[in-house]
C-alpha cells in the first residue's frame, strides 16, 4: 500500500493505493482536515498513520477477514435455520455489524475481547440507528450470538483457538424492568368498543378471545377450523424481517393442539367469513385468494409490524392510551387468571411448554385482586396475644 497527497477544492486529501482480489488497485480518498495552502508537508506525514490504518483493505490470500467470515458463516446458514430467522441475521449484520468493522481491515485471528467489549459498549450506548441512545441488552444479546456462531465457525475453519465471546458478558441494564399494561375485563371490554367499525375490530377481539401471538393469529387460516368438531389449529405463523413470511411451524408443540371454537368465537368467525364473501365480490377480480382468516379487506395479508402500527394509531385517533398489541396476549391470561383458571388450563390455552412461563410472564394481580386477598390478613397477627 502506498499513499500520496492530493488536492481538492482547496482542501488536501491523502490518497491510498492498494492491490485488491484479482491483483487490481483501488484508492481511497481521506481528509486531512487542512487547506492546501503551506500544508502539504503536514498532510504528508499523516500517510504512514493512514497506511498503518487502512492496511488490512489490501489483499493477502494468507488473511482471512473478520467481516469476510461473517458472511462466509451467514451463507452458510442458508437452509439451515428458518427464513425469517436468516433476514433477522442479514439485516443485524448489514445494519449493525458491518457498518461498525469495515473500515477496521480486522483479520479474524486478530479479533479480541477488546473488539467485541468496545462494540457491545457502544451499541449499548450510542447504538440506535435513530441515533437516540443504545440498544436494549435484549437485542445485544442476539448480536452476541451472531458472534459466538461466527467465531465457533471460525474455529472449526481453524482460524482461530479460542471463542472469545464465551468470555465477554452481554451489558445489563440497570433500573426497573419494563412491564405490560394491566388491562383488566373492563378494560379490554372498552379496547373492543374503541375498534367498533374498525377494520381490526375482529382482530383485536379474537386476540383477547385466546391471547394469540401476533404471529399466530396472523397465520391462521380457515382450513385450520373445524366447524363440525368445533376446534381450531393453529398450525401456522406469519413473520417479517425484510420480506412477509409464512412458516408451516409454531413456537411450540403446545400451539398446534387444537383450541375448543366456542360460540362466541365461532360467531366471531362466521361473521369474518361473511364478511369476506362480501369483500371477494367487491374487489372481482383484484381480490387476493388465500386461506388466511384475518387480512386486509383485498385479500392482502396483514404485514406484522404494520398490524402493530395500525392498532396504536386508532387508539391514538381515538384519544386512548397506547398500548402493544402484545399487551392484549397479557391481558387474556391475567384476565383468566383473575376468573380462577387452573394454571394448567391457562398454560393450555396460552399454548406455553410449561405452567411456569405462563404464571412467571403473563398473571399478575390487578391493584383492587390484591386489596380484597389483603383483607383476609385482618386478625392474623393480633397485637397481644390470646
Amino acid at each position: 500500500m502506498t499513499g500520496s497527497v492530493q488536492e481538492k477544492n482547496n482542501k488536501l486529501y491523502v490518497v491510498l493505493s492498494y492491490k485488491v482480489e484479482g491483483g487490481k488497485h483501488k484508492t481511497k480518498w481521506i481528509g486531512t482536515g487542512l487547506k492546501a495552502e503551506n500544508n502539504k508537508r503536514k498532510a504528508e506525514k499523516m500517510i504512514p498513520d493512514f497506511i498503518n490504518k487502512y492496511i488490512g483493505l489490501e489483499y493477502n490470500p494468507d488473511k482471512h477477514l473478520f467481516l469476510d467470515e461473517v458472511y462466509n458463516w451467514l451463507e452458510q446458514q442458508k437452509g439451515q435455520v428458518r427464513q425469517s430467522t436468516y433476514e433477522a441475521y442479514e439485516i443485524c449484520i448489514n445494519a449493525h455489524i458491518k457498518p461498525y468493522f469495515e473500515n477496521m481491515g480486522l483479520d479474524i485471528k486478530d479479533f479480541s475481547k477488546k473488539h467485541l467489549m468496545d462494540y457491545y459498549h457502544f451499541k449499548f450506548t450510542k447504538g440506535r440507528a435513530d441515533g437516540k441512545g443504545g440498544l436494549d441488552p435484549q437485542t445485544i444479546k442476539k448480536h452476541d450470538a451472531i458472534f459466538r456462531s461466527v467465531l465457533n465457525y471460525a474455529m472449526l475453519n481453524d482460524y482461530i483457538t479460542q471463542n472469545v465471546a464465551d468470555i465477554v458478558p452481554v451489558p445489563r441494564k440497570t433500573g426497573k424492568k419494563s412491564v405490560a399494561k394491566k388491562i383488566d375485563l373492563n378494560k379490554a371490554n372498552e379496547i373492543i368498543k374503541v375498534f367498533e367499525n374498525e377494520e381490526l375490530q375482529p382482530v383485536v377481539r379474537m386476540t383477547l378471545m385466546y391471547g394469540f401471538r401476533r404471529s399466530e393469529l396472523l397465520g391462521l387460516k380457515w382450513s385450520a377450523v373445524d366447524f363440525d368438531a368445533n376446534k381450531i389449529y393453529v398450525e401456522h405463523t406469519i413473520v417479517k424481517y425484510k420480506s412477509i413470511i409464512a412458516e408451516d411451524d409454531t413456537k411450540t408443540d403446545e400451539s398446534e393442539a387444537g383450541l375448543p371454537l366456542y360460540d362466541d368465537a365461532r360467531e366471531l368467525l362466521l361473521e369474518v367469513k361473511a364478511q369476506q364473501e362480501e369483500y371477494r365480490k367487491l374487489f372481482g377480480k383484484e381480490y387476493i385468494e388465500n386461506d388466511y382468516i384475518f387480512k386486509h379487506p383485498d385479500g392482502t395479508l396483514y404485514r406484522p409490524d404494520s398490524l402493530t402500527r395500525s392498532f396504536q394509531r386508532v387508539l391514538k385517533r381515538k384519544g386512548c392510551e397506547v398500548i402493544r398489541f402484545h399487551d392484549l396476549r397479557h391481558a387474556t391470561a391475567s384476565i383468566l387468571y383473575a376468573q380462577d383458571w387452573k394454571p394448567v388450563e391457562l398454560a393450555q390455552l396460552m399454548r406455553h411448554s410449561n405452567m411456569r412461563t405462563t404464571l412467571q410472564i403473563y398473571t399478575h394481580l390487578s391493584d383492587d385482586q390484591m386489596a380484597e386477598s389483603c383483607k383476609s390478613l385482618n386478625g392474623l397477627f393480633s397485637k397481644t396475644s390470646k
